[in-house]
């Protein structure tokens, strides 16, 4: 499948940047888009299966990109090897199939943040109406006939295909500030594909960001401090190469990265560890032990607790990105980070959400302002 998306490229100057515009994403079909009616759903570990809801049947096709540590693509030693960078090759991308990882995965968002992947898609669909659809754009509507597993944070569509739905419009893109620098010609697909979308993608100006710290049961937690943790994303101590610094750079000051707004929690504190949203960060305990392979359930767990905590329908309702700092060992072996693609949620294994490489990598942010500067475009 091809899903015009952006893919932002990291490029050599003083730090690795993400672009933001390059070639369509390349989605195969792999054994998790397909399937057949008569296949049935396979029960997780913890059985969790129950029929969709009508509430959940439409949502956003969400493509989420898995970038992979260089240790993990290159050898069989899993290891952490300290290489802060990201390996998206084609030597890597081989490696990868050869082991199983897929480097992208599909997905749906409901209106109230829950991602679940979807699996054992029509095949018919996904060769078909499928090429083409814009990730954090489009809208899907799903059967009745699917089944939800929480405890995979996964939809069997058991062969059903989905429905396509009106993509929200809140305004033109044609309306927004054009730069005089020349695009290539995939550049100028994707941001044709863009234009009329629903308003989070080509933005310039201020954006705020929530770093949630993902504290889970026995001890595992992301390793480093809140304060920490803050200087990594916004440079407020000694850190000078930062999510808010580089991009600022990267835009000559037309796209701002700053922490999200100081926030007290609206129900009763758990008295878990969870904290009050303060200067960006905040940090959420959440009942799950550590298994690895299952960060999308510990996503949809922190979700959950979130709006709890803050009396929201959706994180997003408290940030334009959140960015959530797995513990060591959530994710599938090798797997460092991940966003769903002009989406507002970027996922990290422990302390990659420190770096800046892997920050502009996930934190994606396609932008007119980005063409302005040709270190940024390649």
């Amino acid at each position: 499948m091809k899903f015009p998306s952006f893919h932002p490229t990291l490029i050599a100057s003083t730090i690795a940047l993400a672009a933001g515009l390059q070639d369509v994403a390349d989605i195969s079909p792999k054994s998790s888009l397909r399937g057949d009616a008569s296949k049935q759903p396979v029960a997780s570990a913890t059985n969790n299966l129950r029929a969709l809801q009508d509430n959940e049947m439409e949502g956003k096709l969400l493509v989420r990109d898995i970038n992979y540590g260089e240790d993990a693509l290159e050898g069989d030693d899993d290891s952490d090897s300290n290489l802060r960078r990201l390996k998206k090759n084609n030597k890597g991308k081989k490696n990868n199939k050869e082991k199983g990882r897929p480097d992208e995965t599909l997905h749906v968002e409901f209106a109230d943040g829950m991602i679940y992947e979807l699996k054992n898609i029509n095949s018919s669909w996904t060769n078909g109406k499928g090429k083409g659809k814009v990730s954090g754009k489009d809208r899907i509507k799903l059967s009745k006939n699917c089944i939800v597993d929480a405890g995979s944070a996964s939809i069997d569509l058991r062969g059903s295909e989905p429905e396509d739905m009106a993509s929200n419009k809140l305004f033109d893109r044609r309306d927004l500030q054009e730069a005089t620098t020349r695009r290539t010609a995939a550049q100028e697909r994707n941001l044709a594909a863009l234009r009329g979308d629903d308003g989070r993608m080509l933005q310039t100006g201020t954006k705020t960001v929530l770093a949630v710290k993902v504290v889970m049961n026995g001890g595992n937690e992301y390793s480093d401090s809140m304060s920490s943790l803050r200087d990594k994303v916004f440079g407020t101590d000694t850190d000078i190469h930062n999510l808010k610094s580089q991009y600022a750079a990267c835009s000559y000051d037309q796209l701002i990265f700053d922490p999200t707004p100081n926030r007290d929690m609206s129900s009763t504190a758990p008295n878990d560890g969870s904290t009050n949203i303060e200067n960006g960060v905040v940090t959420i305990r959440i009942n799950r032990d550590v298994v690895a392979g299952e960060d999308g359930q510990v996503n949809n767990a922190v979700t959950t607790k979130i709006k709890e905590l803050f009396g929201v329908s959706s994180p997003r309702q408290l940030a334009d990105y959140v960015m959530y700092c797995h513990p060591e060992g959530t994710m599938r072996p090798g797997g460092i980070a991940y966003a769903y693609i002009n989406s507002w949620n970027s996922v990290y294994r422990d302390t990659w959400c420190n770096s800046h490489s892997a920050q502009m990598h996930e934190v994606r942010i396609p932008m007119y302002v980005l063409i302005f500067s040709s270190m940024c475009i390649k």
